[in-house]
């Protein structure tokens, strides 16, 4: 119930938020609504570290369950505003501590994950190790966004970008670790792809092919590991399941991950989120006209960081068998900001516009 809660409001506050910056002529005290609106918006970048910081209090029951994540959410969103008053700082901070907690956590065996409700489903058999299909998507485009505001306001060089992403990339696809193979491989093409952008390399197709052999080598190698260490992990039964069945068994993999898409599209509350993702990007790149260049010139390091996330998203959709779920939580790092920085803009003219 708290999961479709938390679901069914992040979607409704994008619509919401939408459907205003497009009647921004025609809202009273505007200002004061997109105020509030906005800080209304944040919660839905702080809920994915509430619902895995909350275990720490080992409550039991639905109503103290509840209770803990709210407590969690308040005292989170509390902190953001003292320590931050620019959105951008306040959003990138939440987004660091996620993917903080994340990395520690699946060095430390998970229990985190295993224990909060928007991670696994052992009743139904979606997730029980590693790191669950949810935060797949929230490890993608939280890394990514974390890094590009750090990056925005010069705290860290691009070279460290490169080094925190592998050692996340790691702990993400290790047997013993992260074990999510389809995060991995994921992760690995949205990380690259953000690094060629900030070292503002030229994309051609040479690249976009190293791009694709990265996320091979990256299956490689963990699939070599996971026999090594005797892990049956999903990457570990599927490289023993090609090795029995020939190459026919990728095709038979892959082909009942795009049938679970498929099913999940049409049974789970996570679609919602990516159908107005989906709106919203379409909306922002035709109307208002010249919006996504606008957004370009004025935060060139975040943007390159949404295109590598959308780029994950994607990747994620045609490799795992929760894709849906997972690109619907790595689109919460990409059109939570976004909105933000619209409204900002609109409250910045109409500052201006006033003097």
């Amino acid at each position: 119930i708290v999961v479709n809660s938390f679901v069914g409001v992040i979607s409704a506050s994008w619509i919401i938020a939408m459907v205003a910056i497009l009647l921004k002529n025609y809202l009273p005290n505007k200002e004061k609504v997109f105020i509030v609106l906005k800080e209304f918006i944040k919660l839905g970048i702080i809920m994915p570290l509430s619902f895995i910081v909350s275990p720490i209090f080992n409550c039991k029951q639905p109503i103290t369950i509840t209770g803990a994540i709210v407590l969690t959410t308040a005292v989170l969103y509390l902190i953001g505003r003292k320590l931050f008053k620019d959105d951008i700082k306040q959003m990138g901070f939440f987004a660091l501590i996620t993917i903080v907690v994340i990395t520690i956590d699946s060095v430390f065996g998970t229990y985190l994950m295993q224990n909060n409700i928007m991670s696994y489903d052992a009743i139904i058999g979606a997730r029980y190790y590693g790191i669950g299909n949810e935060y797949e998507g929230v490890t993608i485009a939280s890394a990514i966004f974390a890094l590009a505001v750090l990056l925005s306001y010069n705290k860290i060089p691009k070279w460290l970008i490169a080094v925190l992403s592998v050692i996340i990339l790691i702990t993400s696809a290790y047997p013993s670790m992260g074990a999510n193979v389809g995060g991995a491989i994921s992760e690995s093409v949205a990380y690259l792809l953000f690094i060629l952008l900030i070292f503002d390399t030229k994309l051609d197709f040479k690249k976009i092919i190293l791009l694709g052999l990265a996320a091979v080598a990256v299956v490689v190698i963990f699939a070599g590991l996971d026999i090594v260490s005797g892990s049956e992990s999903h990457l570990g039964l599927f490289i023993k399941q090609i090795l029995l069945n020939g190459p026919g068994a990728i095709i038979q993999t892959f082909s009942r991950k795009i049938e679970m898409n498929l099913k999940l599209a049409q049974t789970s509350v996570w679609v919602n989120i990516l159908l107005a993702g989906i709106g919203i990007i379409a909306i922002f790149i035709f109307r208002p006209s010249k919006h996504f260049r606008d957004i370009a010139r004025e935060y060139p390091v975040l943007f390159k960081g949404f295109v590598a996330s959308m780029v994950g998203c994607i990747v994620t959709l045609l490799v795992n068998d929760s894709g849906i779920v997972a690109a619907a939580t790595a689109s919460i790092y990409i059109l939570i900001p976004l909105i933000i920085i619209s409204i900002n803009m609109i409250i910045f003219e109409n500052n201006n516009n006033k003097n």
